[in-house]
């Protein structure tokens, strides 16, 4: 996503095993889409190509690594980076992944709201109400009938 026109993703690694069978959608992602980018052929078609035709800010890095599960990794402008497991992934999975990244800041998350609105109030207040009123005020006015009745409220 952009912040004030500059897009916050920079890099987009593609890790993958060429012999386990859960790199198997990386591997395919790689060798049919991959290579229209990176060889000399022009051809208008596959994913990747198209992605990277929207997008010419983000560098694309693709490593090999034996034995290890598939992940695809983003890098941001403020140094964050965040890695999300493509385990046994299908190319438009790991295409909708990184749409996923491209579109966020690289920031952590916040929360939006503050309080839980309710229909029901706490009960928690009532007892708080009651309790400053019998040890906060004074002992003449700790009277037994002042306290109220539970089965009425």
């Amino acid at each position: 996503m952009s912040k004030n026109g500059v897009w916050q993703l920079t890099r987009i690694i593609l890790n993958y095993c060429d012999h386990s069978g859960s790199s198997k959608g990386v591997r395919y992602f790689t060798k049919y889409h991959l290579k229209l980018i990176f060889t000399s052929e022009l051809i208008n078609t596959g994913r990747l190509y198209a992605f990277a035709r929207e997008n010419p800010q983000i560098q694309f890095v693709v490593q090999l690594r034996r034995g290890k599960h598939p992940f695809v990794m983003g890098e941001w402008r403020n140094g964050r980076k965040f890695s999300v497991e493509c385990s046994n992934d299908s190319p438009e999975e790991i295409e909708r992944t990184m749409y996923t990244l491209r579109n966020q800041w690289g920031t952590k998350g916040r929360k939006l709201g503050r309080y839980v609105i309710s229909k029901r109030p706490s009960i928690q207040v009532r007892v708080k109400q009651i309790t400053q009123t019998l040890f906060l005020g004074t002992m003449e006015s700790i009277i037994i009938s002042k306290i109220p009745d539970w089965s009425k409220v």
